[in-house]
C-alpha cells in the first residue's frame, strides 16, 4: 500500500498536505495512536531537517507500507555543497551514501569534497558566526529521527538525494 505523492519545498508548500497524508495513511493501516504519532513526527522532523540543512529544496514525498512497517520516501532536488551533503549523509543509519556510484563518481566526489571543504571553511571564517540555533535544531532533528526510525538510508547523486526512512514493528 502507498500514499499519494506530494511535492514539498522549502517555502512550506505541500508540508501541511504531507502531514495530513501521514495521518490518513496511519489511519488506513489501523495503527495504534503511538505509532500514528511516530509516523507523523517522523514526517514533520524530516521536513524540518531538510529546511535546516539544505535551505532551498524541492522534493516529492510519499509513504509506503509493507508487513508491519511504514516507509517514508523523499526524492529531493537541491544544489548541495560539500557540507550540506555530509550533514544529510550523517542522518543515514550507515553514515554513508547509499546511491550507486561508479568509480569516476567516487573520484569526483573525493576531489570536489576536498575543494568544497576548503571553500566552506574559508566562507565560514569570513562570515564570522555560524548560527547556533541551526546547529541545535539540526541536532534535535537528528536525535528524534534516530530515536524513532529503525533505518534511514540516504543516497546522493548529481544534485539529487533519496531518503528512505523506515519504522518497523508497528501495531
Amino acid at each position: 500500500m502507498h500514499s499519494s505523492t506530494i511535492t514539498i519545498d522549502n517555502n512550506g508548500n505541500g508540508i501541511t498536505q504531507a502531514l495530513t497524508e501521514s495521518e490518513n495513511f496511519s489511519r488506513s493501516l489501523n495503527l495504534s495512536p503511538k505509532d500514528s504519532f511516530h509516523i507523523r513526527l517522523l514526517t514533520e522532523e524530516v521536513m524540518e531537517m531538510l529546511k535546516s540543512i539544505l535551505g532551498e529544496f524541492r522534493a516529492s514525498f510519499r509513504l509506503e507500507s509493507d508487513d508491519k512497517s511504514c516507509i517514508l520516501h523523499l526524492n529531493v532536488e537541491a544544489d548541495m555543497n560539500y557540507s550540506q551533503r555530509q550533514n544529510l549523509l550523517s542522518f543515514s543509519t550507515e553514515g554513508a551514501n547509499s546511491a550507486p556510484q561508479s568509480i569516476m563518481d567516487r573520484v569526483k566526489e573525493l576531489i570536489t569534497g576536498g575543494l568544497y571543504g576548503m571553500v566552506d571553511e574559508s566562507v565560514q571564517a569570513g562570515a564570522g558566526v555560524v548560527s547556533v540555533w541551526d546547529a541545535k535544531t539540526e541536532g534535535l532533528d537528528k536525535y528524534i529521527i534516530g530515536s524513532i526510525a529503525d533505518e534511514v538510508s540516504v543516497g546522493i547523486s548529481k544534485g539529487k538525494a533519496q531518503l528512505i526512512i523506515k519504522r518497523s514493528n508497528l501495531s
